[in-house]
């Protein structure tokens, strides 16, 4: 496609995502115009840490009035990640470096960022959060490893977050520093992790997409997918090069979905331009073991998504468990066959994705477990909080739990995270005590993912936003209450899909970016994707090539 007629759609999109975006905007004006810039100093301040730099941690941050208290952000996680664009980043339509924010920029006194500290007392710890003793408000926290020790290779036997697919450091007597903090209110909001839900082979064989560096490291391996299958196709090692082009993502939620898409474009668009002896030869398989994908999603918008997919060249496979991850490239999955029995099949791969699901970080685990089930503590997806994010079991009320490690009755989503982060720091800023604050109400806004092809589906609510969540007609049908009379009052949701729902998608996550840095990048990196394609060099250092051989 020539140059003017790849600028048309670019710039025709832009301009729709433009709109979309300053409407998005204009909606949520009201909730981030009372970023927190108080200066003024009282006499003495109580010791506010904030653990992680998620989206409920940072809004805490940005709305809390950091003048009142002593501020301690801890999170190993030295900044701010956008995780609806790191599908896009794994596959370079977006460049790593421009969908996070440095956390220093919200703590350093006249930093960029919305609600920066300005004069206020803000620190940043780069640490673990080890353990809390809610009993004497502390925090044990470990430092990161030396990075200046020798590099050596992560042993093959040894479960790594990354897949082995980074170096170890080299045992350096500062490895193990740890650092114990008071504080007089702490905020939990550490997130989750990937779930294996124990399936063999998971943990030491799949990728994950959670984290920047899975992203980096991800991209790293489809590229080298790439090149070794070039470099294999005039040889006689057909199956070889078949099972090097075979990308699985397992989980049919927004992250699987949404890189099957990004996936889907770049082998559509920047796999044809640089290995076009290849690109028909690339397949992608979505795997989900739910009749259906995107399930929170109307039916609908769900039944689109699999014909777009399957339009844009991905096999989507509902009711397919994965049940064995056996190697590097090989996978068993289970399906049930027409008379209903179950069907187990190998599956060969270049690379596997996990994005199946979240369980706690061993943190909230160990906290919920310290707590009790006699004081509430009776769920295993993490720290259970009442009407006030106050984690039950902590008699002073000193502890809050925020985003995907509190239980709430809410979905782990940015949107849940985000809102109870701005309701949690508005409490704190106002000089109330929290319990009597007015109880969180989350205001549901909608649903989007991206489904390739300058395609997505969005599912917006309209009309005024219900006062509790007990009012939902979805919470009543699961704990069998008895309907309420404002059931007729349910918000309707408009239902985009296509081109407009694509504009809508890209527009509200662009207006929804920490910072005017990071929406110059992301509009250029678009620009530049769209009209000269993805970026598809890799930074290599700190990573070991990891092997593509069958093994």
């Amino acid at each position: 496609m020539s140059f003017s007629w790849r600028l048309i759609p670019a710039v025709g999109v832009a301009g729709v995502a433009s709109v979309a975006g300053g409407l998005a905007a204009i909606t949520s004006i009201n909730d981030e115009w009372d970023a927190d810039t108080t200066t003024a100093v009282p006499p003495s301040r109580e010791k506010l840490v904030i653990l992680g730099t998620g989206w409920g941690a940072l809004e805490v941050l940005r709305k809390a009035n950091k003048a009142n208290y002593d501020v301690t952000v801890v999170s190993p996680r030295p900044f701010f990640l956008y995780t609806p664009l790191l599908a896009g980043a794994t596959v370079g339509t977006v460049h790593h470096g421009n969908i996070i924010e440095p956390i220093r920029n919200f703590v350093a006194v006249g930093g960029r960022g919305a609600g920066a500290a300005g004069g206020a007392s803000v620190s940043y710890v780069q640490a673990s959060a080890l353990s809390v003793d809610p009993s004497n408000h502390k925090i044990e926290c470990e430092l990161p490893p030396a990075s200046w020790g020798e590099t050596t290779d992560v042993p093959a036997t040894r479960p790594s977050r990354f897949s082995g697919a980074v170096k170890a450091v080299a045992p350096h007597p500062s490895d193990r520093t740890r650092v114990t903090l008071d504080y007089d209110k702490l905020v939990i909001a550490v997130g989750a992790q990937p779930a294996t839900f124990g399936t063999p082979g998971v943990a030491e064989h799949a990728f994950f997409l959670k984290e920047l560096d899975h992203s980096a490291v991800l991209q790293q391996r489809l590229l080298e997918c790439l090149e070794r299958a070039s470099a294999l196709v005039t040889t006689n090692a057909r199956g070889e090069v078949d099972k090097l082009l075979h990308f699985v993502i397992v989980g049919g939620g927004p992250t699987g979905v949404e890189l099957s898409a990004e996936l889907s474009d770049f082998i559509r668009t920047d796999v044809k331009r640089l290995f076009p002896h290849l690109a028909d030869r690339v397949k992608v398989t979505l795997l989900e073991a739910a009749p259906r994908i995107l399930g929170p999603f109307a039916e609908s918008l769900s039944s689109y998504a699999v014909e777009h997919l399957e339009e844009v060249g991905v096999s989507v496979q509902t009711g397919a468990c994965v049940t064995k991850v056996a190697g590097p490239h090989k996978a068993t999955i289970r399906t049930k066959a027409p008379d209903g029995k179950a069907v187990e099949t190998d599956l060969d791969f270049g690379a596997l994705v996990w994005a199946a699901g979240i369980s706690t970080r061993p943190l909230v685990r160990d906290l919920a477990a310290s707590l009790g089930k006699d004081a509430g503590q009776d769920s295993r997806r993490g720290l259970v909080v009442d009407e006030r994010l106050r984690v039950k079991g902590v008699e002073d009320g000193s502890v809050f739990a925020i985003g995907d490690c509190a239980v709430s009755g809410l979905p782990p989503t940015a949107q849940v995270a985000a809102q109870q982060g701005k309701w949690l720091g508005r409490a704190l800023r106002d000089g109330a005590v929290v319990q009597e604050a007015e109880p969180f109400s989350y205001d549901d806004k909608g649903k989007m993912a991206y489904v390739g092809k300058h395609a997505a589906v969005v599912e917006a609510k309209l009309g005024p936003p219900k006062l509790k969540v007990q009012d939902h007609f979805w919470w009543r049908s699961l704990h069998g209450a008895a309907p309420a009379a404002s059931d007729t009052e349910t918000r309707a949701a408009a239902e985009l899909t296509g081109g407009a729902a694509f504009a809508f998608w890209r527009g509200t996550y662009f207006s929804k970016l920490m910072s005017p840095t990071n929406r110059v990048a992301v509009g250029v990196d678009w620009f530049r994707a769209e009209m000269f394609g993805r970026d598809v060099t890799v930074h290599q250092a700190q990573m070991r090539r990891r092997e593509t051989t069958a093994k």
